[in-house]
């Protein structure tokens, strides 16, 4: 491609277990771009969250064709591989651009973070 794109796995990757390598997906794709592509992820992550909630998510999408993986904060990052953060690191995703007073407790939700990085 000669033109930069914005490569958007916005709710998708939650649903990629480990054992379909999604971090082998995003470099097949992101190495196929040119140079001043965007990557931009957004996943779901259990930390911060109640645990009960996080075991209810889990015995509903148990039952599914394609159950929900829910990653850390780590393991979002890594799937960035050798591209950089911008901002340096994931943010919450619904809090994203929030100034910091603003934003509230995240009780009895799903938490979903959000990143980008660009292919120099």
């Amino acid at each position: 491609m000669a033109e930069p794109v914005a490569v958007l796995m916005i709710a998708l990757l939650h649903f990629i277990p480990d054992s379909a390598k999604p971090h082998e997906i995003i470099t097949e794709i992101m190495d196929a771009v040119s140079a001043g592509s965007m990557l931009a992820i957004t996943h779901i992550t259990y930390e911060d969250i109640e645990s009960e909630l996080v075991e209810r998510i889990k015995q509903m999408s148990s039952g599914s064709h394609v159950p929900l993986v829910m990653r850390s904060t780590q393991e979002i990052t890594d799937l960035f591989g050798a591209l950089p953060l911008a901002e340096g690191k994931l943010v919450d995703a619904v809090r994203w651009g929030v100034p910091e007073e603003e934003k509230t407790v995240n009780r009895g939700r799903i938490r979903a973070l959000f990143g980008y990085s660009e292919k120099k």
